[in-house]
C-alpha cells in the first residue's frame, strides 16, 4: 500500500516538475550533465541507496511515461544493483540525514522530512518572499 502511495505521489512529483519547466520555457535538456539525484530501490532484498544523473532519471521517465501514457503511477527505474524496475528519487534530509521518498508526504513540499518536518523548498521561497518583500518597500 505504501509503494502505491510512493508511486503516486513521485508521479505528481515530476508532473508539477514538467509543467513548472514548461512554464519557464525549460525542459530535460535545460538540466546540465552532471547535476545528481539519489535513487532508492524498493525490493526488499536490495534496498541499494545510489546517486544517477538527474537528466538522465528524467529522460528515462518520461520514455516510460510515453510507453505507458495512460498508467496514474510514477514508474519504477531499473535498480543499478539488483536489475529490477524497482527504483525511485529519493532525498537525504539536509538537517537529519534521514532518507526518504521524494515527493512522500502528499499536500506538502516534496522534500518535508517524515522524520524532522524539515523542507529546504519551504525555507528557500520563505527567503524568496522575504527577499521580494524587502525590495518592495
Amino acid at each position: 500500500m505504501m509503494g502505491i502511495a510512493v508511486v503516486c505521489l513521485a508521479c505528481a512529483a515530476l508532473f508539477f516538475w514538467r509543467s513548472t519547466a514548461a512554464s519557464r520555457g525549460g525542459g530535460i535538456e535545460t538540466i546540465a550533465r552532471g547535476e545528481k539525484v539519489l535513487m532508492k530501490c524498493t525490493n526488499p532484498s536490495c534496498q541499494t541507496l545510489y546517486e544517477m544523473d538527474k537528466r538522465d532519471c528524467l529522460e528515462e521517465l518520461e520514455a516510460r511515461i510515453r510507453r505507458q501514457p495512460l498508467s496514474q503511477a510514477t514508474p519504477a527505474l531499473v535498480c543499478q544493483k539488483c536489475g529490477r524496475e524497482t527504483a525511485y528519487r529519493a532525498i537525504k534530509c539536509s538537517q537529519c540525514g534521514y532518507v526518504f521518498f521524494y515527493g512522500a508526504k502528499r499536500n506538502d513540499y516534496a522534500d518535508r522530512c517524515p522524520q524532522c518536518s524539515h523542507s529546504q523548498q519551504e525555507q528557500d521561497r520563505k527567503k524568496q518572499g522575504a527577499a521580494s518583500a524587502g525590495n518592495q518597500g
